[in-house]
């Protein structure tokens, strides 16, 4: 049990130093919003281009 513990509660201070390192510096939280933004352009633009092939069919 304490292995997985320790194990479980290394992964949530680096999640919390992730999350505050984005929070702290400005380009940082820049850059993640852009890689967000654009992760979603590219889905939306995927989801319209297969609904379009399916359409013109």
């Amino acid at each position: 049990m304490g292995k997985k513990d320790k194990v479980i509660k290394q992964k949530y201070w680096f999640c919390r130093w992730i999350i505050l390192s984005v929070i702290r510096f400005q380009k940082l939280y820049f850059l993640v919003w852009g890689i967000l933004i654009l992760g979603a352009i590219v889905c939306f633009k995927t989801e319209i281009i297969s609904l379009l092939k399916e359409v013109l069919q």
